[in-house]
This record gives C-alpha cells, structure tokens and sequence, in this order.
C-alpha cells in the first residue's frame, strides 16, 4: 500500500515497524512534543508509534460503536440544547426540539428575514420577508411574512404549492434588467449581436441563453444587451444619413424629439447647442462615440 493511501494508525505502525526491522535510532522529537515526555533507554519512539496508534483504533471503534442519540445527546450538551428524556429515541427528541423549516424548490431551507415567493396551485402568488411559521397539521403551514405594504398569514399546502427565491436583479450592457424569455444580444463571443432568449437568471455572471444553432451558453449579465450592437456596416451606413433621419425626428417638432434619453434631447446631451445645427454636431458626436466603443470591443483602432 502507498504511504498516502495509509490511515494515521497504519502509518504510525509501518514507521515503527521499519524502524525497528532496519535497527535505525530515530529522532526523539515525537516523544518530546507530541506526548511531552522525556525519553529513556526503555521508552523508544517505536514503542510510543504503536501506542499511538492502538489508542487512535480504540477511539475510532468507540466512534463506530456509538448510536446517533448517543453522538445528539454530546452535541446537545455542548451547545447549550435540551437533553434526552430518558429512553426518548433520536426522533423523538428531534420533533420535540428542533423546528423544521418549509423549504424552497431547490429543497433549501428557508431562513427568517428571507425574501421569498409564494405560488399558489391555482396560479396567484404572494411575495414578501419570512417573519414565522405555524403548522396547522402534516401538510398545511401559515406563513407569516410582510410585503410591500402589509403583514398577513398566508396558507400554505406543502403538498401543492410551492415557495421560491425572488429572481436577483441582473442588469444588462445597457443598464436595464434581464429577465426570462426576453431577447438579448451577446456583445462577445461567437454569437455577437445574435438575437438569444433568455432561458435563467441566477445571478450577475450566470445568465443561461439559448444561442443560435441549438445550445445554450452562460454570460455574465453585463455583456448582454437589449438591443443588438454596433457593427462597422451600421455605423458606415449611419454617417450617410441626414440629420433627421440618425434621429428619426423628421415627422416630430424639436419639442416632441422622440431621441430624448433621461430626458435630454441629443444637443443637450453633448452640449453641442440648439436647433438644426446642435443636433447636427450632436450627431457627429454621437457617430465618434460609438465608433470608440466598437473599436475597444473589436480591438479596432486606438
């Protein structure tokens, strides 16, 4: 058998056993620091090897030997919880100790202060913070937790309904969540600007989509976005346009500007004045940005 493969008893067996077999004078260090002995002609390392080793056996039979009320009943005591009632089985103690939790769809228990979900067999669903739980009978629980605006007892059939997590919020390249189902376009990768549905959301680097071809593939949230990116063809064909036309504001007056992001109008967001001339800088702008940001995506020019 190979020395790593070796339990701490069999290791401690063959090192004396090769000692004693090779006539070898081992070091007393063992005997010094591990038991806080001296050593003497009549005490060898060989012999305090297989003492060892003959006690760790003795404490791992023990181990073995030991039914799990006795190992509850030492766990029990060290940290502070009720002991056994005499001739009370591991079951009982537990029902009459411990309290089981509802769990989520992944089989999780669900904590106090949770944020959680509630479906309904019938559809409806109630959310909010897990305050308490009572259990009515076997399968029926109430859950006590507040929403939004309100504290209530809901009812709870553990058998047909079904508790899970609020969705984490995961914000795309553009800063809007993602969500289930929706289209979204990878911005690295193979499958750039690819039009991909979302299948899950499990946190910001583990969004699941289904790409073009079959499959899915896992992305970190921020390299999606809702609308597909840039290209070099878009942004040639963009510098051709009129004005109006890269702000699809021909048919609308400057008030009604339908290129407003947060509120601000392209000259206002570039700074770049008023009226037709504004917006025509605003758009050359506009063109230079996003010409900067395909190149640092595509390793273009500096």
């Amino acid at each position: 058998m190979d020395v790593v493969d070796m339990t701490a008893s069999e290791l401690l067996r063959w090192a004396a056993e090769r000692n004693s077999a090779t006539g070898r004078v081992p070091e007393c260090t063992l005997c010094q620091e591990a038991f806080s002995l001296e050593c003497s002609d009549d005490v060898s390392c060989e012999r305090w090897c297989l003492a060892l080793a003959d006690k760790i056996d003795a404490e791992l039979a023990q181990v073995h030997a030991a039914d799990l009320r006795d190992l509850a009943a030492i766990w029990a005591v060290t940290n502070g919880w009720p002991g056994f009632r005499e001739g009370e089985t591991f079951g009982a103690w537990l029902e009459r100790c411990a309290y089981k939790k509802p769990v989520d769809d992944c089989n999780e228990p669900v904590q106090f202060g949770d944020e959680i979900e509630l479906h309904y067999r019938s559809g409806g669903m109630d959310k909010g913070r897990l305050q308490e739980v009572t259990v009515n009978n076997w399968s029926v629980w109430l859950l006590s937790f507040t929403g939004v605006d309100h504290a209530r007892e809901y009812r709870y059939n553990r058998e047909f309904d079904t508790i899970k997590r609020p969705a984490p919020e995961v914000l795309g390249a553009d800063g809007k969540p993602i969500v289930t189902c929706e289209t979204v376009y990878p911005t690295y990768g193979s499958h750039i600007g690819e039009p991909c549905k979302v299948l899950a959301v499990l946190d910001q680097d583990n969004v699941r989509v289904s790409v073009p071809g079959g499959g899915n593939e896992r992305f970190d949230g921020c390299y999606l976005a809702h609308t597909p990116p840039d290209t070099q063809e878009r942004i040639d064909a963009d510098v051709l346009k009129l004005m109006t036309g890269y702000w699809d504001c021909s048919d609308f007056k400057c008030a009604e500007c339908p290129s407003k992001v947060d509120g601000a109008t392209p000259s206002e967001r570039y700074n770049s004045g008023n009226g037709f001339i504004g917006c025509r800088e605003a758009m050359i702008f506009d063109l230079l940005r996003r010409q900067r940001e395909l190149d640092k995506r595509t390793g273009g020019a500096e």
